[in-house]
């Protein structure tokens, strides 16, 4: 999240998938703070150093997250979009 997790707002059907333990939601800032992109590249790093695989759902050509992606690629990371079909 580009947020807080503290006082943030889940959606309902994310409750069940983290008390199994099948979802994590994860922030990398305490307090909340205007997204810039700076933030938001720093947040998708941190968040693939995390993961096993990355799924995105889109990424603008040309955009910061599709130059991410290329990155991540790159590095034989298990990246999916799912635009691509």
């Amino acid at each position: 999240m580009a947020r807080p997790l503290e006082g943030a707002k889940l959606p309902p059907e994310w409750v069940a998938p983290l008390r199994l333990g099948r979802l994590a939601v994860v922030s990398h800032v305490a307090t909340a703070r205007r997204l810039t992109r700076q933030l938001a590249d720093a947040r998708n790093m941190q968040v693939a150093q995390l993961a096993q695989k990355i799924v995105v759902a889109h990424a603008s050509p040309n955009g910061s997250l599709a130059k991410l992606l290329t990155q991540w690629c790159l590095e034989d990371r298990r990246v999916h979009l799912l635009s691509d079909g």
